[in-house]
């Protein structure tokens, strides 16, 4: 038997040393596993002289863990990391991680069939490589589905789904006569507990004595967010603890606790850390001169939702910051006062202007006015390079510029526009519209008119579709636009005997309709 499945199969007793009913490690004075390994006397070490757990001893003496590490330490042939030698191959040292993969063995895994095999699957014999037996789906020994093992049970291996069914599912064991998790029933449904079966199982919080799921440090999801809560506003002094109360009551109501504690062990518990210390102000320009993550904006957002911050248009000041890293990267001092005069008297105004009017800036419109500052950029520095500047710039030069980068014309019209109204370039020099040649490819002018009339005439046409196709062949209204005429829209006209007999212009040129008595307002 190995260590495991003997510690399954021993018979499970009550620990002398903490009390707690499960298997026995040390028989001599009825000790569990933990206790047991506290009841190791230290001795003092042969090297550093200092009192601590015996790691190894040989002739020499004892020696302790740092001194055993220290003593082992060298550089890892395959990694190159200084560390610890589990095993030496060919005179050549290898790190514990490094030798699970390069250590001799005669088999190798059955998955990748590269690394030696490590470990042993229970449900089909064969051997696997540790990163192999972990990622292997295996069916559970007692639903039956094929998924991941949460845990190694003597049935076999036992998804996450039953081993929370054991957790969740109390009632009272015919063994110890206590109410715990049921792990298995006998034939007359009797229960057992999983400490009466020689099963390992943590299930029980420290703080609140419940049972289910527990995280680390022995305790259950939500004591251990209300824990970490705690460790993280603890710190610094106690003024601005008190500012920031608003915010651990807002992040106490969160109502998944592994949300919590993953969103506190990571970057939003340090830049809470950094508030509760004084390092970082509790200010909209103090989180703008950090890089904008998402953690940096969820905090922002929560200080914002708990009145600790003053509301704002996150797009607009966002396009703000933006735009005025980059007018640092312009060099030239005229060019920088330039642009910056450009952004302040022109494209803020027209983004402060649509905020007042549709409540906030749209992503777009912001994305928009950034392009709009950078274009402007490109093509100052596109005259520096020529030698000239925008005040003695010509039109050859604009269309020069835009011969190879036709996108940008939408996003420098304004811009020599506003320079010649203030004097900063000439007048006489502007930027055409985009313009795009019209398609007469998918249909020309004689199969559109052999198609109106069609329209106008064929019954067996449903008539919505008649309507819209006139509209849009003799009119080119747009979809949109048709979609959202109504009945109200359309004003009738009595017939004109003058137009019936001499058809109009628009008629002969087949650009209106043949008999027009409706037309769309």
């Amino acid at each position: 038997m190995c260590a495991a499945c003997f510690a399954r199969a021993a018979p499970p007793g009550r620990c002398s040393g903490c009390g707690r009913h499960g298997p026995i490690k040390l028989k001599k004075r009825n000790l569990c596993s933990t206790c047991a390994g506290k009841q190791r006397l230290p001795e003092p070490c042969r090297d550093c002289g200092r009192t601590r757990p015996v790691a190894a001893r040989d002739a020499r003496g004892p020696q302790c863990h740092a001194c055993w590490r220290r003593q082992h330490r060298a550089l890892c042939t395959r990694c190159g990391q200084d560390r610890p030698a589990l095993g030496t191959l060919d005179g050549r040292p290898y790190c514990p991680y490094c030798w699970e993969k390069v250590r001799p063995s005669a088999a190798l895994c059955a998955d990748c069939g590269r690394l030696p095999a490590a470990l042993t699957s229970r449900h089909d014999g064969l051997r696997r490589c540790r990163r192999c037996h972990q990622a292997k789906p295996a069916p559970c020994a007692r639903c039956g589905t094929v998924t991941k093992a949460e845990r190694h049970w003597p049935e076999g291996p036992v998804c996450l789904t039953c081993v929370d069914t054991v957790r969740f599912t109390h009632a009272t064991c015919t063994t110890c006569h206590r109410r715990r998790p049921v792990f298995r029933r006998d034939a007359g449904g009797n229960p057992t507990c999983p400490e009466c079966t020689g099963i390992q199982l943590a299930y029980t919080c420290t703080v609140c004595g419940g049972m289910g799921r527990i995280h680390s440090r022995r305790r259950c999801p939500p004591c251990r967010a209300a824990q970490r809560l705690d460790e993280v506003f603890t710190a610094g002094p106690d003024h601005l603890r008190a500012e920031l109360a608003p915010l651990r009551e807002h992040l106490a109501r969160y109502p998944s606790p592994y949300t919590l504690i993953s969103y506190l062990d990571g970057a939003g518990g340090r830049l809470i850390h950094r508030l509760l210390t004084g390092t970082l102000a509790r200010t909209h320009d103090s989180l703008d001169q950090l890089r904008q993550t998402a953690s940096v904006t969820h905090l922002r957002s929560l200080l914002t939702a708990v009145g600790l911050l003053p509301s704002r248009d996150e797009h607009l000041a966002r396009a703000q910051h933006r735009a005025q890293i980059l007018l640092d990267t312009v060099h030239e001092s005229t060019d920088r006062l330039l642009l910056t005069r450009y952004l302040r008297w022109t494209l803020l105004p027209a983004a402060h202007e649509h905020t007042e009017h549709t409540g906030h800036l749209r992503p777009h419109h912001a994305r928009y006015l950034l392009e709009q500052l950078r274009t402007a950029h490109a093509f100052t520095q596109y005259l520096r390079t020529t030698g000239s500047t925008l005040t003695d710039c010509t039109q050859p030069h604009v269309d020069a510029w835009l011969a190879s980068q036709r996108w940008r014309t939408s996003y420098l019209r304004q811009f020599p526009t506003w320079a010649a109204v203030h004097g900063e370039a000439p007048r006489h020099v502007a930027v055409s519209a985009l313009t795009t040649g019209e398609d007469r490819s998918i249909m020309s002018d004689t199969d559109r008119l052999l198609l109106t009339h069609r329209l106008e005439h064929d019954d067996t046409i449903a008539l919505p579709d008649r309507i819209a196709g006139c509209l849009v062949l003799q009119y080119g209204q747009h979809l949109t636009r048709i979609a959202q005429l109504t009945v109200d829209d359309v004003l009738e006209h009595p017939p004109n005997p003058a137009s019936s007999d001499s058809p109009s212009a628009a008629t002969r040129s087949g650009y209106g309709p043949a008999s027009p008595t409706c037309w769309p307002a």
